[in-house]
C-alpha cells in the first residue's frame, strides 16, 4: 500500500501503511484527526497542513492532484524548471553500443552536475549507459566521487564489474 492523499471537503485525507515515524510526525501537525475505523488521518485543508503531510510522506507538492494543488494557492510551490541539456558534453565518449536519446540526455546531465538522480524505469538502459562513464571517473586519482547505486540484485554483479 502506498500513501494516498485526497481532498475531502475542508479536510485532507491521508491513507498510509503503518509506520511509527509517520504517526509521530502526523501527531505534530495541528488539527489532525485519526479515524480508527478507516485508519485514515485527516488534516485541515490548508497550505501548512498539506506541506506537512507531503514532508512526512515524502511526496513532492507539485506532484499532487489539481484539487490539492489548489489548496496551496500557487504560493511558490511549482514543478522544478529543467535546464536545457548540453549534449556536446558527451561528444567523443566511446560507447559499446549506440545509446538511445534518453540515455544520452541522462549521461550529459550526470557530467554537467555535481548531483543527479537517474530513476528511469527498469530496462531502459541506466546501467549500460552509465557504467562506462562512472568507471572512467573512478579511475581519476585526483577526483573524489561519491556514488550511491540502488539496483535490483540481478544487476549488482554488473555494477561491481
Amino acid at each position: 500500500m502506498k500513501t494516498t492523499i485526497t481532498l475531502r471537503g475542508s479536510r485532507i485525507g491521508v491513507l498510509s501503511p503503518y509506520n511509527p515515524v509517520f504517526i509521530e510526525r502526523f501527531r505534530q501537525i495541528e488539527g489532525r484527526k485519526f479515524d480508527g475505523d478507516t485508519k485514515e488521518w485527516t488534516f485541515p485543508a490548508c497550505k501548512e497542513s498539506l506541506l506537512g503531510v507531503c514532508d512526512v510522506a515524502g511526496i513532492l507538492p507539485w506532484m499532487l492532484s489539481a484539487d490539492l494543488q489548489a489548496v496551496l494557492k500557487d504560493e511558490g510551490v511549482k514543478p522544478p524548471v529543467t535546464a536545457p541539456v548540453d549534449l556536446s558534453l558527451i561528444n567523443g565518449h566511446k560507447f559499446l553500443t549506440t545509446p538511445f536519446e534518453h540515455q544520452r540526455v541522462n549521461l550529459a546531465r550526470l557530467i554537467a552536475n555535481d548531483r543527479w538522480l537517474i530513476a528511469d524505469e527498469m530496462g531502459t538502459g541506466k546501467t549500460h549507459a552509465l557504467a562506462n562513464r562512472l568507471a572512467a571517473l573512478f579511475h581519476h586519482a585526483d577526483m573524489e566521487l561519491h556514488t550511491l547505486i540502488l539496483c535490483p540484485k540481478s544487476v549488482v554483479s554488473g555494477w561491481v564489474e
